[in-house]
């Protein structure tokens, strides 16, 4: 059997089948993927632009000052050309260099083991997550299903009391033999509703048992749900001994063989949220169909306990399963087999026509069981969730499961707490009760909203924009019964309406259009295969990854490309103003101070191992990163690539080449000598911005810097030609240095300030030596 791509069943293969289309189960779940670009991207592109119109605007008015001239195209080309440095042209190179250490960084961190980098264009969005909208099941639980309650009618069994159920399967079998009768025929007592139930869930399901070289048995399927029931049936004495593709042999308690033949199966699907199974057994034909509750209670006769009992085990965080069953008349059979035979060969209005057809038998069935099963929280899954809270991000869990299970998980992982005051849009039919609803909310003090998938509906054909106004300042969301479209729509509004960074999760099939959706897509290696981490940005193993994942990678991330950024437009916009300054004291004559040679070696070499250093640092350790999640939220809260803080290092910039220019004219030097001195000088200084921009100096800081103060000095000695000296190298150097004192003395009380009123993560790390 094929399921999804992966051969589940057997070694070796002698054909295959492939559906293919639109209409196929991975299609339906997937939205068309698109390039991911972040919003840092975004920043540093607009700050370019910025800059590159300052640089035409610059050679205007140079060109201008210039006066009547011949060819003042010409002039105002070359004044383009020479305030060119100002344009940021190497960062985006080196951001992308930059986010391949990150991606090294982070898929060889033991921390988080078999985490992998499907996308590299994101990793500040990591350091500034808003939103955190998360998947259930085999996300945040292990999507390792145990059979937990089953209620027959008159009887509720558990854990303690499944024994009894082997035993009431005992007496049945051995009246059924006295009597000679068959199943289902006379009264209800609990020994036989034990058995109707029983042999629905061990017949209706799309499990094979596979029998391996040394003779284990183990069950395979396409849902950890339906490997968990087949494994609790066999336990009761229902074992699932052999299926083919026309029938299902069970070996019965008394070691007994039942076959049942096959006649239809009905998969499951999103859309219809149930299967169904017709047998033939003894000339008896069965159907039996198990499904979600929401979808069953139509379908079923109406009984007393049912409903009632689906909420019980939901609040216990259980997932809940009806199984219900009929007996066709041959007639029934026959009427419904031509009917659904004719409709599969339609070519027109097909779906439609197999619904009718499913109708006529999918009526008054009896309703012959309720099971709970049990999937547990993955590892670390509070603690996870609690850190990620404390960052000041919101999270949200959008899942399929009905209300009552969705509310128990989030309150078992601490999604809701005992502060959380939440809100519930349930069940809602119209434009006027949602409005109802949401004037509620609005004169309410609710701090979370439950939301369920009819709702949902609702909402996204009249109030989208409304509800997401309202959920964006909420602390906590739960969505239920959802879609997988309103997965991925919800998580596009979110991202578009609020201009915030989403991060979505999820380890499913289901899960890939809202991983895509979002700024950030994480996707779980999961039992149900690796859709979702193929689809993602990242893949990792385990939930509780994503602690390390965000506040360590992702906030070093941010930090290390902003200093990076903010490091590389300095030293284009301080070469352009040194530059501006020297054709200003040369009569505006558009004349380039340092050669073409010179200006490549400055970018590549002279200063690029000191700015890209920065990389390798970071301002705190990982354990004050994870012990502080606090910190993290100081990036939501103050932008680090803002207007302010841009216009500030440009102003920086202005100063600072104002100064080393204004001293070296000052000092009455050569035409050809200013060039030496103020090139050098630069040097000099981007090395001192660079060490005294960094939280902490490593060692990969101070190599770099070493290396680059000996590549220019033996570039110095090897290139005379290049540079030009009018006195001794002994008052050169106490020049240099004197130029720097004074260009980087606003750098200096800065770091001052800085060091005698340290940040909040300044204060931490230092309290953790």
């Amino acid at each position: 059997m094929i399921w999804s791509n992966t051969l589940i069943t057997t070694s070796s293969a002698l054909g295959l089948v492939v559906y293919t289309g639109d209409d196929t189960r991975a299609m339906m779940n997937t939205s068309k993927p698109r390039n991911k670009s972040g919003l840092f991207d975004m920043e540093i592109n607009a700050y370019s632009k910025f800059l590159g119109g300052t640089s035409a605007c610059l050679a205007l008015l140079f060109t201008y000052l210039k006066g009547e001239v011949d060819q003042k195209s010409l002039v105002f080309i070359k004044f383009i050309v020479l305030f060119s440095s100002i344009i940021p042209i190497s960062l985006k190179i080196t951001i992308d260099m930059a986010r391949y250490v990150y991606a090294y960084d982070i898929t060889n961190n033991e921390s988080i083991k078999g985490t992998v980098v499907r996308n590299s264009n994101v990793p500040e969005e990591l350091g500034r997550i808003s939103y955190f909208l998360s998947d259930k099941t085999g996300t945040l639980t292990k999507n390792e299903m145990e059979m937990k309650r089953v209620h027959i009618g008159t009887a509720l069994f558990s854990e303690d009391t499944f024994h009894t159920m082997k035993n009431n399967l005992m007496v049945f079998l051995n009246k059924k033999k006295e009597e000679k009768q068959i199943f289902g025929r006379n009264k209800r007592d609990i020994y036989s509703r034990t058995y109707d139930a029983v042999e629905a869930l061990s017949i209706c399901h799309n499990v094979t048992p596979v029998t391996s070289e040394d003779g284990t048995v183990s069950y395979q399927a396409s849902s950890p749900d339906e490997i968990a029931i087949v494994q609790w049936t066999e336990s009761v004495g229902m074992r699932l001994f052999e299926r083919q593709k026309t029938k299902i042999i069970i070996e019965n308690p008394q070691k007994e063989h039942q076959e049942y033949e096959i006649l239809y199966i009905f998969p499951f699907t999103s859309e219809t949220k149930r299967m169904g199974i017709i047998v033939r057994n003894s000339n008896t034909i069965l159907l039996i169909v198990k499904g979600a509750d929401a979808v069953m209670h139509k379908l079923t006769i109406r009984n007393e306990w049912c409903e009632e009992e689906v909420e019980n085990m939901a609040r216990e965080g259980l997932r809940t399963l009806i199984i219900a069953k009929r007996i066709l008349t041959n007639t029934e059979f026959d009427d419904f087999d031509k009917a659904y035979t004719k409709a599969k060969a339609s070519l027109e209005n097909r779906n439609e026509q197999i619904e009718e057809a499913m109708k006529s038998i999918e009526k008054d069935l009896n309703v012959v069981g309720l099971t709970g099963v049990e999937d547990k929280l993955q590892d670390d899954v509070k603690i996870t969730l609690e850190t990620l809270r404390n960052a000041g991000i919101k999270v949200w869990m959008l899942t399929g499961d009905k209300i009552e299970t969705a509310i128990s998980i989030a309150v078992s992982s601490r999604i809701l707490t005992k502060d959380s005051f939440y809100a519930v849009l349930e069940n809602l039919k119209d434009s006027d009760s949602l409005n109802r609803k949401f004037k509620e909310i609005e004169r309410s003090s609710y701090n979370s909203l439950v939301v369920d998938g009819t709702t949902m509906s609702l909402i996204l054909e009249y109030a989208f924009d409304r509800f997401i106004e309202y959920a964006s300042k909420m602390d906590v969301v739960v969505g239920c019964r959802f879609s997988p479209t309103q997965k991925a729509l919800v998580a596009r509004h979110l991202k578009n309406k609020t201009k915030k960074i989403v991060c979505c999760i999820g380890d499913g099939g289901n899960d890939v259009s809202m991983i895509t959706e979002a700024n950030i897509g994480i996707g779980i290696v999961g039992k149900e295969g690796n859709q979702a981490s193929l689809a993602a940005d990242y893949s990792i193993l385990k939930f509780c990854n994503v602690t390390e994942l965000i506040l360590w990678h992702g906030r070093n991330s941010y930090k290390s490309s902003s200093i990076l950024a903010y490091l590389i437009i300095h030293r284009g916009t301080i070469l352009s103003v040194l530059q501006g300054l020297f054709c200003s004291f040369i009569k505006f004559i558009p004349f380039n101070l340092y050669k073409g040679i010179i200006l490549i070696a400055f970018v590549s070499l002279y200063t690029f191992f000191p700015i890209f250093s920065t990389v390798f640092t970071s301002d705190v350790t990982k354990e004050t990163a994870k012990k502080f999640p606090e910190i993290y939220k100081e990036l939501l809260e103050n932008t680090l690539l803002s207007i302010k803080e841009f216009a500030a290092w440009n102003v920086m910039s202005f100063y600072q080449g104002t100064a080393i220019m204004i001293i070296t004219l000052w000092s009455k030097q050569e035409l050809f000598a200013i060039s030496t001195i103020t090139f050098t000088s630069l040097i000099i200084n981007e090395i001192l911005m660079v060490l005294l921009t960094i939280s902490r100096i490593n060692k990969y800081v101070v190599a770099s810097c070493l290396v680059s103060i000996f590549i220019y000095m033996l570039s110095f000695t090897l290139f005379r030609h290049y540079f030009y000296l009018d006195q001794p190298i002994y008052i050169f150097i106490p020049k240099v240095l004197l130029i720097n004192l004074v260009a980087i003395s606003l750098m200096l009380i800065k770091w001052a300030i800085g060091y005698y009123r340290p940040d909040t993560s300044s204060k931490l790390e230092s309290s953790q030596v």
